[in-house]
């Protein structure tokens, strides 16, 4: 065991933060595995994520701000792990295999463009797909670096806009739609026959 002072930041489970001045003794065990910087249920979300969360959902007044330099390469790799790896290439015809071989350095260089605010969304691909009418739909299909970006981003509202879903909202929320809708119905009709 180690004692030392320490002069840090501790995030507490609603998302404020506690200063530990000095003075204070704070035990440690050196042989400490860290952890990832993940929590819940199935351990994929980041504990800032997580934070903004718990803010959303306790202070319902407070407005977030700076939620743009959030972007950070740890948001843009958990991003990324929810990218669906089987989209097709935008107007670059860089697929997502190949921007996932050198992705450490892509995501770097991304969030630099994002730092010195020179980041530009590049055009959308159109690809028209038959209807069963005989007409065609029109597909915008951005490229890899947009769509990862628009995850991250995805990520970081859906943390704080989820909490003022009620439990009866079913539309365009993640691990709900119209199935579990009909289920739960389902489940409440038998239950009260």
């Amino acid at each position: 065991m180690a004692f030392w002072e320490s002069d840090h930041f501790i995030v507490l489970g609603d998302g404020s933060a506690d200063h530990m001045g000095k003075g204070v003794t704070v035990i440690r065990s050196l042989q400490r595995k860290l952890a990832p910087d993940t929590v819940g249920p199935e351990q994929d979300e980041p504990t800032f994520l997580q934070a903004l969360s718990n803010k959303a959902g306790t202070a319902k007044a407070h407005r977030f701000q700076n939620l743009y330099g959030s972007l950070n390469e740890s948001l843009l790799h958990d991003a990324w792990r929810k990218l669906n790896k089987q989209g097709a290439p935008g107007v670059g015809k860089v697929t997502i295999a190949q921007y996932g071989e050198n992705l450490g350095e892509n995501i770097k260089r991304l969030v630099e463009r994002l730092r010195r605010d020179d980041y530009r969304s590049r055009l959308i691909r159109r690809k028209y797909i038959p209807k069963g009418n005989g007409k065609e739909r029109p597909l915008g299909i951005p490229v890899v670096e947009d769509r990862l970006l628009q995850g991250a981003v995805s990520l970081l509202l859906g943390a704080i806009y989820e909490q003022d879903f009620h439990a009866a909202s079913y539309g365009y929320r993640p691990k709900v739609g119209a199935q579990q809708a009909v289920k739960d119905l389902t489940v409440g009709v038998k239950g009260d026959s």
